[in-house]
């Protein structure tokens, strides 16, 4: 390996040039590197959804689901199958395997196994639709409104607005939520068309028929060609009004308008109307095109967003909803200035210890190593965003070691008299291959988090990706740039007397050191009951690991949270839109709720994915989802806390979970219980027991059950012989029910380039009355006779479930519950001797879900390569040192990191999550790193001197000056992350600050300690 540091000397000229390259070439690079808020996830999930008007969700459960199930089970990709039903639609959720990372042709497999089974399913089935967009984010989300204006109105803008964002170069689509789609209502009373011997059929059979678009020939003559266009399409709404309808057995004609209502309307129930702070509004939801730079993506949409307000109408107005580019850059700038801020702190402890000459050589290497790893990150494809950004914090303690130790020998070797030259050379003949050891050791101890097959694994694998790019950077400069940089600004000059601050802190160093050394003198003499003192510490973390709260992922500190606002099973749509209005006003009210900003209610449906970790709730008329940003993070709590009291108080019907949003790759989804099994009866009772056990626990927040309450079914029991004796049949019966209640397509209105279907229905009076049920008449086509509904069926009332909900074919009920204190985990182990005894019938199951789930899963795929990397750590060591007791001197230092960790989490009240058990890994490659240096410098030592002891005493204090250095700059370099870096990292970094601090004092007694016990050292007479 001198062989590179040779070439560095011997070409000094290229080198510099290759240090400028790398300099100008970072910079370049930096200006314009991808960037985004957290690490892109792949969402593995596809909708399908299927629909059959009216049809129950036993019904629809049986004779749709169960085959499309069946069908999706049959792709080998296919990891969950989630399937929510409710009358007369199936919404069923794939998802695959974690180690599928190209998942479009997996979705074309899925859209031609659902091509495949539809012509299997009952006749008027919708579908199955393949939605594979289910994860596309929409970082901006705009809010057109206007009070004055007409749901048409808006609609028309929001579709010229969606025309114009889709032409930008970065959009990659944009899609509209709130829009209210125009329908022709003509409503009925069905006594009228009594009187005149009509019945809805037939005026839809006269519509059919005269408003047509059919080809009426080409005449050919005289060598040319004339297409012959007949009319008959309706122009106008009038047109409509004034069709002739003959009366049977008359020839009397009578105008539409004198027989039905001829309405334009919209969509009756409305479908999934929106609010902006509590106005009608249409939202346009933004996606990026992958892999871009989010600033210049704003930069296009903002330009034309600014553009287009100057074009919109007086009282039409375009604001914005959710806005991630500004957190981009918000969460961007601050992690850049952590990191500058770290850098800073880096430099200043290396130039205390290493003096301003060497502190300064050594220090330069830090934005060097940086810059070079930008280059890689692009190469590799990594973006810049906050756990990459966090990873370069990590590892510059990491790396700057290498630095410290390469260049205090040099400079031993100058001061023991060699030349600048030789000293450069043999510094890398004896440290290249031990620094890459240790670097190697270190990128094993991470490659667990980049090889991890889970979402949270992929999520925070970027942190892996950065740190073994820095580390071979670190690494390549130590060896390469350090060596001529030394040559260049120090040359072969012996380390002067120091002075002034140099001075004092020699003097520091010097004490510490006579301290150090009398007390490894004792440490080494009772070296066995110094190691036993070190286990009975470690047992004593494990311990105190009991006490601290474990949660997976924190809860995310921006300034929004969500509101799922759930009414009982069974409600309308328009009830539900009456309620939220109610809701979206006061919290639109700045009297009561001035710290809000805005608040955006999407009824019957969820709105846009604006971010990666939250999907948006299923549709549901009963149910609304609010997305709520405050003016600053610290002010959700209070307006959290007054929506719950007026939901509770003002709107008793409803019932709202308040969530804050989640980070990571996971998180923020509480305790959830899966119970199984086939009987839905079962299912239930066993939930509702289940739920009043959790009640009875104080201070909980919300208990979710996701099957809802059950509703009522009117079954309408046709006799079929009276039936057929009336000239009836199926079919009729439930067509002229169709055509009373929902409305029956008649035909299509044209205006434009726009389609407006035109409906015929019965009035509001009647289609929104029991009774009317009873008074309906049939006509016979048979006997051209009216037939009363009541002459032919029976009418009955059932109570069945409002949805039914399955996972992997299988009937599934999930509670979800959230402890206002206490974290999943917590509230799992306070529960548990509930659980324990809780008794299921055979056939049927407990599980769980949510995070506690979701941790354990993480754990398991981050564990899962640990065994293969411990190896890969283990062949190192013995290769480097052909040795087995030496490697066992490292490995069994390992533990030693969480001591300082577990009493760092106790001090500081943090919980232990996913996040801190990646800070456990780092603390392992930095323990280990130590280590193999430490041992390095004994067998130095023993190759010069006759007692063990002696070579152990001088090693130690040889690199104690490199370790506390090393323990300095990556504790204190992490302050800025604990105290800055938000939710997501201050675990992180205390694991590792307590950790380093505490595992590195430990070191520099018990590798010595151990060492000598293994070796059986004796001080020579």
């Amino acid at each position: 390996m001198d062989l590179i540091t040779r070439f560095g000397l011997d070409r000094q000229r290229f080198s510099q040039f290759i240090l400028a390259a790398i300099i100008l070439f970072g910079l370049f690079l930096y200006s314009g590197f991808p960037s985004r808020e957290e690490p892109q996830i792949i969402i593995r999930v596809a909708s399908v959804v299927a629909n059959f008007e009216g049809m129950s969700p036993s019904r629809m459960e049986n004779l749709i689901v169960k085959p499309i199930e069946k069908k999706i089970k049959e792709l080998e990709e296919v990891k969950d199958i989630t399937v929510s039903i409710r009358t007369g639609e199936a919404i069923i959720n794939v998802t695959v395997h974690d180690r599928y990372t190209d998942v479009a042709p997996i979705w074309q497999k899925l859209r031609n196994k659902m091509k495949d089974i539809a012509g299997s399913l009952p006749e008027g089935t919708q579908g199955p639709f393949v939605n594979d967009d289910y994860g596309r984010v929409a970082p901006i989300t705009l809010a057109l409104t206007g009070s004055d204006y007409s749901h048409a109105e808006l609609r028309e803008v929001a579709r010229r607005l969606q025309d114009e964002f889709n032409a930008l170069p970065l959009v990659a689509r944009v899609s509209l939520h709130g829009i209210q789609e125009e329908r022709i209502w003509l409503n009925f009373n069905e006594a009228k068309l009594l009187q005149n011997q009509l019945q809805s059929s037939q005026i839809t059979n006269e519509l059919k028929n005269q408003n047509v678009i059919l080809p009426a020939g080409i005449i050919e003559a005289d060598g040319d060609r004339f297409v012959i266009e007949p009319t008959g399409t309706y122009q106008s709404v009038e047109d409509i009004k004034n069709t002739l309808v003959k009366l049977p057995n008359s020839e009397s004609m009578v105008y539409l308008r004198d027989l039905v209502d001829v309405e334009r309307g919209y969509q009756d129930p409305p479908a999934s109307p929106v609010t902006f702070n509590g106005q009608t509004a249409v939202i346009l939801g933004i996606s990026q095109i992958p892999n871009t730079a989010i600033a210049e993506f704003a930069r296009q949409v903002d330009q034309l967003a600014d553009q287009q307000r100057q074009l919109l109408p007086v009282g039409l107005e375009l604001k914005r909803v959710n806005y991630q580019p500004a957190v981009v850059d918000k969460q961007i700038n601050e992690a850049l200035s952590n990191l500058f801020q770290t850098v800073l702190v880096v430099l200043a402890v290396v130039m205390v210890f290493l003096g301003l000459r060497l502190g300064l050589l050594v220090g330069s290497l830090v934005p060097l190593t940086i810059l070079l790893s930008l280059i890689g990150m692009n190469a590799w494809g990594v973006e810049l965003q906050i756990v990459s950004i966090a990873a370069i914090i990590i590892a510059l303690g990491l790396l700057v070691d290498n630095g410290i130790v390469m260049a205090e020998d040099i400079k031993r070797r100058i001061d023991d008299g060699e030349t600048m030259y030789d000293a450069a050379v043999d510094a890398a003949k004896s440290l290249s291959i031990p620094l890459l050891s240790s670097s190697l050791t270190t990128i094993l101890a991470f490659m667990p988090l980049m090889l991890a097959d889970n979402q949270a694994g992929e999520y925070i694998s970027s942190l892996s990706q950065v740190i073994i790019l820095a580390l071979l950077s670190s690494w390549f400069l130590s060896i390469y740039a350090l060596p001529m940089l030394y040559a260049k600004f120090v040359g072969d000059k012996k380390a002067a007397k120091p002075s002034g601050l140099d001075a004092m802190v020699s003097g520091i160093v010097s004490r510490l050191q006579a301290g150090y050394s009398a007390i490894l003198k004792g440490i080494l003499q009772f070296r066995k009951v110094f190691l036993l003192a070190m286990i009975g510490l470690f047992a004593l973390s494990v311990f105190a690991m009991a006490f601290i709260p474990k949660e997976f992922f924190p809860p995310s500190s921006s300034n929004q949270f969500v509101v799922y606002l759930d009414l009982p099973a069974g409600t309308d749509i328009r009830k539900t839109q009456e309620v939220t209005q109610t809701f979206s006003d006061w919290l639109a009210d700045k009297e009561q709720n001035p710290e809000l900003v805005s608040a955006t209610a999407y009824i019957g449906d969820g709105g846009p994915r604006f971010i990666q970790s939250l999907s948006p709730p299923d549709p549901a008329p009963n149910a609304a989802f609010f997305v709520v940003t405050a003016k600053e993070a610290d002010g959700i709590d209070d307006i959290a806390r007054r929506s719950r009291d007026f939901v509770l108080t003002q709107l008793p019907d409803a019932r709202a979970r308040i969530e804050k949003l989640g980070v990571g790759g996971g998180g923020g989804k509480g305790l959830a219980l899966r119970l199984i099994g086939p009987n839905k009866e079962v299912l239930q009772d066993k939930a509702n027991e289940l739920v009043d056990n959790l009640r009875r626990i104080p201070d909980m927040k919300s208990i979710h059950n996701d099957w809802e309450s059950p509703v009522a079914k009117i079954i309408v029991k046709v006799d079929q012989s009276r039936a057929r004796r009336a000239g009836l049949d199926s079919s009729l019966i439930a067509n002229a029910l169709q055509a009373h209640f929902s409305g029956m397509d008649v035909s299509d209105y044209r205006e434009g380039d726009k389609v407006i279907p035109i409906r015929m229905r019965a009035d509001q009076d009647k289609r929104s009355s029991l009774d009317s049920l009873r008074q309906i008449t049939i006509m016979s086509p048979t006997n051209q006779s009216f037939v009363p509904l009541l002459q032919v069926v029976e009418i009955d009332a059932v109570i069945e479930p409002s949805q039914i909900r399955r996972r992997n074919l299988e009937r599934t009920i999930e509670l979800s519950a959230k402890h206002q204190i206490w974290p999943a985990a917590t509230l799992l182990e306070n529960i548990q001797p509930m659980l324990d005894s809780f008794e299921l019938p055979p056939g049927h199951r407990l599980e769980l879900a949510g995070d506690v789930a979701d941790s354990d899963s993480a754990n398991a795929a981050l564990f899962e390569y640990m065994p293969a990397c411990l190896m890969g750590i283990v062949i190192l060591l013995v290769l480097q040192f052909n040795s087995a007791r030496r490697p066992a001197v490292i490995l069994l230092t390992i533990p030693l990191c969480l001591i300082g960790a577990s009493f760092g989490l106790l001090i500081t009240g943090e919980s232990f999550g996913f996040m801190c058990m990646l800070g456990l890994f780092s603390l392992a490659g930095i323990i280990i790193n130590n280590g193999i240096v430490l041992i390095e410098r004994i067998e130095e030592e023993r190759a010069e001197r006759d007692s063990i002891l002696d070579s152990i005493q001088a090693a130690c204090e040889a690199r104690m000056r490199p370790i506390l250095v090393t323990t300095c700059t990556t504790a204190l370099g992490l302050i800025p992350l604990i105290l800055f870096g938000g939710s997501l990292w201050s675990g992180m970094g205390i694991v590792i600050a307590f950790g380093i601090v505490v595992g590195s004092l430990l070191t520099l007694g018990f590798v010595p300690a151990l060492y000598a016990v293994l070796f059986k050292a004796e001080y020579k007479s």
